[in-house]
């Protein structure tokens, strides 16, 4: 059969919900509260979440809005643009690019994580083989089509409500203890001379990775049935479900810390689950949630490289779309480059930290683009001021730490207008 025109609208609001949790609830959830309090402590590491939480209320309201205004492909990338000129978009799409080209591996690391400790492997030694199986999973189901992405999504909402209620229902009564005395920790930060700035930024730096998501959601719209209704839907309802289930996993981990229980690290909720056979089934329910997170994350990263194929940014066969309409050519792509980018983060001994930092200052820089495009395009709207001032000011803590790792999206953004520029001029000599 021929390729299909272009991207296919075929993704309802049940669907466009459930990919949107799963989108974001997943790899963050269960592997980044043990690496904030490896790096901080249980009091500071539950502020940071709460931190995260407050700022990414106002900043997913943006997506939904700019979402439902223009839903493409390009995604949040286009969003940003629209605050800076069209001759930016190069270079958003770069960062963007850049940003899931070093962070979907390191997710994939998260999920290879949990896979080892099911089959009962040593994570520091088979996580990066199981990462890379993990990936061509995702990309398998992807290949068949959004239909069976969203079913299969939609049973793993299901399964994550079913988790977080488990853990509030069976961890937090033997956790009472510890829970009060979180509780009175959190009040003495607070009533006293305030958390260190420093230490929360750490924890926030980190853990507004298990938010991300709804930008890479953004990459998908254009095949959202009905988006001026269904977008912001799927935005709305996804955001309370996700900081409910966040907070809650967040509060679990950080009791469990203060009650001695090795919960640090990317496997860190492993230690939460028991021995013996609820062992194994919980954390095969995990790796079952960590996998439908992976297809969500595929499906999104796959139509960012599809867009920037055909704005000429990368090779331009990543651009063409099956029969049915799939980005087949770029999902095959990536699985290859994320295979190689963990392969090497796995010989070369590379701390998946850099990896979600890199990705986290990327996103961070796009959302305050995303955040300009918004105000300029509501400006005689009091509410919309509102709004904006709210995210801008989570989008400045959570950049005020960032130094030399900003030299990364500063060069994709650069190859990303100089690539463009040239577009332009070849397009203008063949058009002479």
């Amino acid at each position: 059969m021929a390729p299909a025109d272009g991207l296919v609208r075929r993704i309802g609001p049940a669907g466009a919900v459930a990919i949107a949790v799963t989108m974001v609830v997943g790899s963050g959830v269960f592997g980044l509260p043990g690496l904030a309090l490896a790096t901080t402590d249980p009091a500071t590491a539950l502020i940071g979440w709460a931190v995260v939480i407050l700022a990414m209320a106002p900043m997913v309201l943006v997506f939904a809005t700019l979402g439902a205004d223009h839903p493409t492909a390009a995604g949040i990338a286009r969003f940003a643009a629209l605050g800076f000129g069209s001759r930016s978009l190069p270079g958003f799409t770069m960062i963007a690019c850049g940003a899931l080209a070093v962070g979907m591996p390191a997710f994939f690391l998260v999920g290879g994580a949990y896979l080892a400790e099911l089959l009962g492997l040593r994570p520091s030694v088979w996580r990066g083989p199981c990462a890379i199986a993990l990936a061509a999973a995702a990309t398998a189901l992807n290949l068949r089509g959004t239909e069976t992405l969203g079913r299969v999504n939609t049973i793993a909402v299901g399964v994550v409500l079913a988790l977080a209620l488990g853990l509030a229902v069976f961890r937090l009564p033997p956790l009472a203890a510890e829970s009060a005395m979180l509780a009175d920790a959190l009040a003495r930060t607070v009533e006293g001379d305030g958390p260190p700035v420093a230490a929360v930024w750490l924890a926030a730096s980190i853990v507004v990775w298990a938010f991300f998501g709804w930008e890479n959601l953004s990459f998908g719209l254009e095949e959202f049935r009905d988006p001026a209704r269904t977008i912001p839907a799927a935005f709305a309802a996804s955001f309370v479900v996700v900081a409910g289930v966040y907070f809650l996993f967040a509060w679990v981990i950080s009791a469990a810390a203060l009650a001695g229980a090795e919960v640090g690290g990317l496997s860190g909720v492993a230690g939460l689950l028991g021995e013996g056979p609820v062992r194994v089934v919980l954390l095969a329910v995990l790796v079952f949630v960590l996998f439908t997170n992976a297809n969500a994350w595929v499906f999104g990263a796959s139509r960012a490289f599809y867009a920037a194929a055909g704005q000429g940014l990368l090779p331009r066969g990543l651009a063409r779309t099956d029969s049915r309409g799939q980005p087949a050519a770029a999902l095959i792509g990536a699985f290859a480059f994320y295979a190689l980018v963990i392969a090497a983060m796995e010989l070369a001994r590379i701390p998946e930290t850099y990896a979600f930092q890199l990705t986290t200052q990327g996103f961070v820089l796009l959302f305050g683009a995303a955040v300009v495009a918004y105000l300029r395009g509501r400006a005689r709207r009091p509410a919309a001021w509102v709004v904006g001032a709210a995210a801008l000011a989570g989008w400045a803590f959570l950049v005020s730490g960032f130094s030399w790792l900003l030299i990364y999206p500063a060069v994709l953004f650069a190859w990303g207008l100089v690539a463009g520029r040239r577009r332009a001029l070849a397009r203008a000599d063949g058009a002479e």
